[in-house]
């Protein structure tokens, strides 16, 4: 497979990695707060045509490969976790749900809105009893003429209370397991929904994640994005998301790498500069390796999504590969910088914190390794 990027991708790189950059400034500031301002985000990443991009141009978007999201969302995770995350909101995960399963109806309703970033689209599926296990999920959707009547609870969704759209997982019929389940799309004023407490994270800060609570929340029918059975067809949406989740690892892990492998080079100690030292160069190039592998694994899957190829087994190796040892290369760039890297505030503990979340979130590292394995038992 050749991984060559074109001339164009290469310039929307450099693009992406200064926009970047201009938000590095506000990073410990957000995360202190524990929020973000959307339109220094929003404002620069709409000029540079960068929101949307794959959603169709006729309903607002650019139009553009998942690769080139990518590659973009690679960038911004480097340096700004919630400029990352602003870009999936209108770009994947749940936005493919609407893409995908939406009537017309619901692509001109939802989408260019989404796809400018005025409007932000959050997904909801975790519930105090369903994690990894989706078939536990209860929280029940019925069919009462030209509505749908919801009821349960969600947690732990991202941009919960601050998002304008949820597509939510529920369970539309009796069917037990993940037979039964189905899903909805959702607006924050919609009646009967309600958000309730926020929690707080090791990471992942300045984008809010809250429990979501249907109190006989009432959206019309044509707000059913898939009914019962569809699990299946879901589960390809899934996989999507969980190539930008691996992403978002990777991105953090280079910015570690960067910022690691710079302070190696200024730092001195016993009169050399800490590049200097074999123990440190073996460190670095044994991130430097597992960045690539990441990244080679991730660019795969992201072009077997662009053309249609079945997406089980590559995406689960790219996320099991990144977010086993993504990590591993935070966890060396603070060895590298010492109590610097251990300082709250500090580029590096900042990404500790927050890449530690793509081990779980997505599909746990251990789902991974359940799908990839059971594969030699079929």
């Amino acid at each position: 497979m050749d991984f060559n990027l074109t001339e164009e991708q290469v310039a929307m790189r450099e693009l992406a990695k200064k926009l970047a950059d201009d938000w590095e400034p506000y990073a410990e500031k957000w995360d202190s707060e524990g929020t973000f301002d959307r339109d220094v985000v929003r404002v620069p990443m709409q000029k540079a045509g960068l929101t949307g991009m794959t959603i169709p141009e006729e309903f607002g978007g650019q139009g553009s490969s998942y690769l080139d999201f990518i590659i973009v969302f690679e960038q911004f995770a480097r340096v700004s976790y919630p400029a990352a995350f602003f870009l999936a909101s209108t770009c994947s995960g749940p936005i493919d749900f609407i893409l995908k399963f939406g009537t017309d109806g619901l692509k001109k309703k939802y989408l260019p809105k989404l796809a400018s970033g005025d409007n932000l689209c959050a997904i909801a599926i975790s519930e105090p009893n369903a994690g990894s296990d989706l078939g536990a999920i209860t929280t029940r959707a019925r069919i009462e003429g030209d509505k749908v009547r919801i009821n349960g609870t969600k947690i732990y969704v991202g941009g919960g209370g601050n998002w304008e759209v949820y597509v939510a997982i529920v369970r539309m019929s009796d069917a037990p397991g993940l037979a039964g389940l189905g899903s909805v799309v959702i607006d924050k004023d919609a009646p009967g929904l309600k958000f309730g407490a926020r929690f707080k994270m090791m990471g992942s800060r300045p984008v809010p994640r809250s429990e979501i609570i249907f109190d006989d929340c009432i959206v019309p029918i044509e707000n059913i994005l898939t009914q019962a059975g569809s699990f299946n067809k879901m589960i390809e949406v899934f996989n999507g998301e969980r190539i930008h989740n691996s992403t978002l690892a990777l991105g953090m892990a280079q910015g570690a790498y960067e910022h690691a492998a710079q302070y190696a080079k200024e730092r001195v100690q016993f009169s050399k500069r800490l590049v200097d030292f074999q123990g440190i160069q073996w460190k670095l190039a044994e991130m430097e390796v597992l960045l690539e592998a990441s990244r080679s694994l991730i660019y795969k899957a992201a072009c077997a999504k662009d053309q249609g190829q079945p997406l089980g087994t590559i995406v689960s190796q790219a996320k099991l590969f990144a977010a086993t040892y993504c990590p591993q290369v935070c966890d060396h760039a603070m060895q590298i910088e010492g109590a610097f890297g251990y300082s709250e505030g500090s580029r590096v503990e900042r990404a500790y914190r927050d890449i530690r979340l793509v081990p779980i979130a997505g599909g746990s590292v251990e789902m991974m390794k359940n799908y990839l394995g059971g594969r030699h038992a079929r």
